[in-house]
């Protein structure tokens, strides 16, 4: 066929076929005589750059009369008209790939060519080597090493930053406090890089907050005084007794060689964990060892009692300060009398000693007693009147097993109870007929009252009525059997 017949041909055809919307445009037929260019492949996949895949797949959209042959790193082209090429497994290292493209007749081929590099191995992590933590230095010398000979070089990062290389010791630099970190990748000859190993450290120049203290002030007796102190981010403190060498030291500290009186200080310096070191602070007093006069506990409750409160009357030199202790516990201000309520049952013991101006401490003096609240057990009524009665002063007997009884109170029909012992009546005679209760209570030496045990009967002193005869004899007759009959009140005998 005629060159400009076929080309005109041509252009029909791809016309059609633009228009049905199944091909993509080719350029323009080229001049009569000369060869047809190939559009170039459009290459739709391809292997990351780098990539640990050790397969590579490329895909592409085939053209219509379009033949492809496929070559990796320059080895022999083979057709590859499918669209798809894979190829692996893939050593480490770069690759090429080249497909060419070649419209069937006379045409001009194209090439699309494309190269990456396979790093499917990554080298073994390097090991770092800790770092002092927290530190107060802005400069770090970060060491690491690497046993795996794929290893050729290692990256540093700090805080996140970019990668850059760097050798062992690597010393970097951070200024602002707070936690840091680097981490070191260990790089092959293809660039793979490890898994990062890190170090991590807290940067603290920030001083700790001054010594606050607390101890001996103007004049004292004590001649070991306790100071205690604290300061906000200290981990450590040193002591220094009148101006000597310090020593490390911890809160609470007795401070030791106090013994001479006259005036003494301490002075106590904080140190965080990386030495920053905070203003120190210093206690001054005046050491007096000649004690007030002792007080005296004049008067207080009984050796034994039921009561829960307690007063006493303390005699103490009015120059210095009275201090009370109660069971042991801490000693507190207090003036006479010396009061305390709501106690519980048991041994108590005040303890009393006088402070002069100065500080320094009297002997003691002290008291003792007990707390008795324990009910005795109630007593047993073992005898009474009967019910009914007609005893106006009736007898009971009772009596309880509990040694701690001293004696009882009675009470009749609820009224105020009253000392009584048994066998006695302690009321007046009975006046009103009818149900009375009789109470006795059991009482011990603090006052402790037992329960109550009672007796109940019917008090009854009306005389029944006169019997009335409903037969009896004839006044007189030969019968020698008298029989009578009568009425009377029940009960009646």
């Amino acid at each position: 066929m005629h060159a400009s017949r076929v080309a005109r041909h041509v252009a029909i055809v791809l016309s059609g076929l633009l228009a049905a919307g199944t091909v993509t445009a080719s350029p323009a037929a080229a001049a009569p005589g000369k060869p047809t260019p190939t559009p170039t492949p459009v290459v739709t996949s391809q292997p990351a750059n780098p990539t640990g895949e050790r397969y590579a797949t490329f895909t592409w959209t085939p053209a219509p009369s379009t033949a492809y042959t496929c070559s990796l790193d320059g080895m022999a082209p083979t057709t590859c008209s499918g669209g798809q090429q894979v190829y692996g497994p893939l050593t480490d290292g770069v690759h090429s790939f080249s497909l060419r493209a070649k419209l069937t007749g006379k045409s001009k081929p194209s090439t699309y060519r494309y190269s990456w590099r396979v790093a499917g191995t990554p080298p073994g992590a390097p090991t770092v080597a800790p770092v002092s933590s927290p530190t107060s230095s802005t400069t770090v010398s970060v060491s690491f090493s690497n046993t795996d000979p794929a290893a050729v070089s290692h990256e540093c990062s700090l805080d996140g930053a970019a990668f850059a290389a760097c050798s062992s010791p690597h010393v970097v630099s951070a200024t602002v406090e707070g936690a840091h970190t680097v981490d070191v990748r260990a790089v092959n000859a293809f660039g793979t890089t490890s898994t990062p190993a890190s170090v991590s450290w807290v940067l603290d120049s920030t001083a700790p907050a001054n010594v606050t203290l607390a101890g001996p002030s103007g004049y004292t007796s004590d001649t070991a005084p306790v100071v205690t102190f604290s300061a906000d981010g200290a981990t450590s403190y040193d002591c220094s007794v009148d101006g000597g060498t310090p020593v490390s030291c911890t809160s609470p500290y007795t401070v030791p060689g106090v013994g001479v009186d006259g005036a003494h200080s301490l002075t106590v310096r904080a140190f965080d964990a990386v030495g920053n070191a905070a203003q120190p602070a210093t206690a001054l007093w005046v050491l007096d060892t000649t004690p007030p006069a002792k007080p005296l506990i004049v008067t207080g409750p009984a050796d034994r009692t039921n009561q829960t409160t307690a007063t006493f009357e303390v005699w103490s030199d009015d120059s210095g300060i009275l201090e009370c202790a109660l069971d042991g516990g801490p000693w507190q201000a207090c003036t006479s009398p010396v009061q305390y309520s709501g106690l519980g049952a048991g041994s108590h013991t005040l303890q009393v000693r006088g402070q002069d101006a100065v500080g320094n401490i009297s002997d003691v003096d002290s008291a003792t007693w007990v707390i008795d609240t324990t009910a005795p057990i109630p007593p047993v009524i073992t005898d009474g009147p009967t019910s009914p009665s007609s005893n106006t002063q009736p007898l009971f007997t009772f009596d309880t097993d509990d040694t701690s009884v001293v004696s009882f109170t009675c009470s009749l029909d609820g009224q105020t109870a009253v000392d009584c012992v048994s066998d006695v009546w302690p009321f007046g005679p009975l006046t009103a007929d009818g149900l009375h209760t009789f109470r006795v209570v059991a009482v011990d030496a603090v006052g402790n009252l037992s329960g109550a045990a009672s007796w109940s009967w019917i008090l009854d002193t009306t005389a029944p009525p006169v019997p009335v005869f409903t037969s009896k004899p004839a006044a007189s007759g030969t019968d020698t059997t008298a029989v009578f009959a009568f009425t009377a009140e029940p009960g009646a005998g």
